[in-house]
């Protein structure tokens, strides 16, 4: 019984350490973040904290993050006052999370480019998988578009799950069309409402996209 009760509070101590967290909408994302930029990841390696034991080796280390260095080919988004990140950057370090349950980005390759939103810390760069850094070919023309400009003039706007919510953009996340307004459009403010409402953007690649697809003879 004593056996079961450890196990379980293990368990339990598990559960709370996991990283879990919503898939947001790439305008959440985007308007959440303090800075947005592509880049190619150069080198990837894990920085451990040397403890102070003879004979130290990497099994009495622990990491105590994970370090990208990446060179910069598009900003998005950055802060004005911050030196790390600006236009004439070629080159930066990003830090993430040394463990999966700590919601570190563990996974990048290097000579891929990828999409990376993340905030700064103590003059940092830090992303993690609750703001997804997503390979650059995935990222669509339509969502390349809106970060142009769409994304930021709208950040008011509140991307909902909830349906009876009348105010921002309902997303149903999860329904075979929830794709096409995560990759397609983006919620922007109704001019036509004077309650401050939002609505999806509507377009020729969200129509598209919806529209039923021919079936295969």
């Amino acid at each position: 019984m004593q056996l079961l009760s450890i196990l379980l509070l293990v368990g339990g101590v598990s559960c709370v350490l996991a990283c879990s967290c919503v898939k947001p909408h790439l305008q959440e994302t985007f308007c959440h973040a303090q800075f947005v930029f592509m880049g190619r990841v150069l080198s990837s390696k894990l920085v451990y904290k040397k403890q102070p034991l003879p004979n130290d080796d990497s099994f009495h280390r622990r990491p105590i993050h994970m370090k990208y260095t990446v060179r910069v080919k598009k900003i998005f988004k950055m802060k004005d006052d911050e030196s790390v990140l600006n236009k004439n950057s070629t080159k930066v370090v990003v830090y993430s999370e040394p463990y999966d349950s700590l919601c570190g980005v563990l996974d990048l390759h290097q000579r891929v480019s990828y999409l990376f939103p993340g905030n700064f810390q103590d003059g940092e760069m830090w992303i993690n998988i609750c703001s997804p850094v997503v390979p650059w070919p995935w990222v669509t023309k339509a969502q390349k578009r809106y970060m142009r400009g769409t994304y930021s003039a709208n950040c008011e706007c509140q991307i909902v799950f909830d349906p009876s919510d009348d105010m921002g953009c309902v997303w149903s996340y999860g329904d075979r069309h929830s794709d096409c307004y995560e990759l397609e459009t983006a919620c922007i403010k109704d001019k036509n409402s004077i309650n401050e409402r939002c609505k999806w953007h509507q377009n020729s690649g969200l129509r598209n996209c919806r529209s039923p697809k021919p079936m295969e003879p």
